[in-house]
């Protein structure tokens, strides 16, 4: 029996969003000193895998500095990078780009079939290529990024051009009320054989403080599910299980974070899973309708359901590339497919024929609808006596992502909107300063007879990747 190996585009996670690129080396290597890695791999099945290795350890001087191969990332505390590779699937390779020690995720790239130890290498050569957004952050966090050297001592203070506009929304907020309450959140960041979603895990990782830190929602009946768990299976049965969980009078959550694509006849969305194949039969079968997904919950005695889906059912990922090919469009449905229930509140990212973003006038990798419902609740979208309605967080989030003028995205409400989802008083982020901020570029050096250099602006800070394990 012959064996048959499809080549697969490659798909790209960077600083820009997801994107299917090819693209020649790097005119001049990158000066630091690189550490390469083996993640987990099947030795039965890492012939890419090692193709992959003997590629980058054979590039040395032509991408790198210099690169070396270390044992494992906790001995990576001298290199000013890591360069990690690992195989998510039988025929793929994927090559990860971390700070030392792996405190930061910096890029990702994924290929697979004939030629993906080279596609990744030439990958790699153009996320770093000078004049990139990561060549300039590898640089400052090695601490060869240029500094401001005045030419006489300045009497005038030098204006920072660093900005982080968007909050930070890990650490729980003091409310209550969550006590019979039953969740499920699903994170799925890194798809084994589509696109990657930037910051899926993040934003699943703040619901699920938010849910059981500060609405006090049982730990044993919140369900977390971040990559690799996030599977057809898993997704199924942890809705089924909150279901059953749930108590009389609670609310049951389910937050579905990941990629979106309309069903078989264009007339129901669904939920892909983790694993799903990168060819519209394969997606189908590894994918969730939403229609199952409501008729599930609603088996709940819960007094209320909050469904909120941060995926478009366009089958675009949040650069807008198409996902798969083959796939119908949907068709434009106000009401979700499934038995209609009083009880349910469902939020979605965008219209049909939208893709759902990342958040605007941001460094931050982050999809933009989840991370901006969960300010919301946590007062961004409250009114003057601090409560926040479906309709409130559907509008702050509407004029949120306006700041985009690039983008069309308009997060859909199905239900009753002016049922009192949270209370909260958490003062929202400045849009228009946000606005502003983000389109100035950097400023010139304040007026000054010692005729100081301006600085550099400083990269932001990617945060430290946590380790998945599963909340049951």
């Amino acid at each position: 029996m012959k064996l048959r190996i499809l080549a697969a585009p490659l798909l790209l996670a960077g600083c820009s969003g997801n994107a299917t690129i090819v693209a020649p080396l790097a005119d001049r290597p990158l000066p630091v000193s690189a550490c390469l890695v083996m993640g987990d791999y099947s030795p039965s099945t890492a012939g890419y895998v090692f193709a992959t290795r003997d590629e980058f350890l054979d590039s040395s001087g032509t991408q790198f500095r210099s690169i070396k191969e270390v044992g494992s990332v906790g001995a990576t505390r001298t290199c000013d990078l890591v360069v990690k590779i690992s195989q998510p699937g039988t025929f793929s390779v994927r090559v990860d780009l971390l700070s030392p020690l792996g405190e930061a995720a910096l890029f990702g790239a994924s290929a697979s079939g004939y030629g993906a130890a080279r596609k990744l290498r030439h990958a790699v050569a153009a996320a770093v290529a000078e004049g990139t957004e990561l060549h300039s952050r590898i640089l400052a966090m090695k601490g060869a990024a240029p500094s401001p050297t005045p030419r006489r001592t300045a009497a005038a203070p030098a204006r920072s051009t660093s900005r982080q506009p968007w909050p930070d929304l890990s650490s729980p907020i003091k409310t209550d009320g969550g006590e019979r309450d039953a969740a499920v959140i699903v994170g799925a960041e890194n798809y084994a054989f589509v696109a990657k979603v930037p910051g899926a895990r993040k934003n699943a990782e703040d619901w699920q403080a938010y849910l059981t830190g500060g609405l006090k929602v049982p730990s044993h009946r919140v369900a977390l599910l971040r990559d690799n768990e996030a599977t057809l299976e898993k997704i199924r049965k942890y809705a089924a299980a909150a279901a059953s969980q749930v108590e009389p009078g609670g609310t049951l959550w389910f937050v579905f974070i990941g990629h979106g694509a309309p069903s078989k006849d264009g007339k129901d969305g669904l939920l892909v899973g983790i694993d799903a194949q990168q060819d519209a039969d394969g997606l189908f079968a590894r994918s969730l309708a939403r229609g199952e997904l409501l008729d599930s919950l609603n088996k709940g005695r819960q007094a209320r359901s909050l469904v909120l889906i941060d995926a478009c059912f366009s089958g675009r990922s949040s650069s807008g590339e198409t996902l798969v090919a083959g796939l119908q469009p949907l068709v434009a449905l106000r009401e979700p497919q499934g038995k209609p229930d009083p009880r349910m509140i469902l939020l979605t990212a965008g219209r049909s024929d939208q893709f759902a973003g990342p958040l605007p006038k941001s460094s931050k990798l982050r999809p933009a609808f989840s991370y901006l419902a969960l300010g919301a609740l946590r007062g961004w979208a409250a009114d003057e006596e601090g409560k926040v309605t479906a309709d409130g967080l559907v509008e702050f989030s509407r004029r949120a992502l306006a700041l985009d003028k690039g983008r069309t995205q308009t997060p859909e409400l199905s239900g009753e909107g002016s049922v009192i989802l949270s209370s909260g008083r958490e003062r929202a982020p400045d849009l228009a300063a946000i606005d502003r901020d983000a389109d100035e570029s950097a400023p010139a050096p304040e007026p000054s007879s010692f005729d100081q250099e301006p600085s550099e602006p400083s990269p932001e800070p990617v945060s430290k990747r946590r380790r998945a394990t599963p909340t049951k």
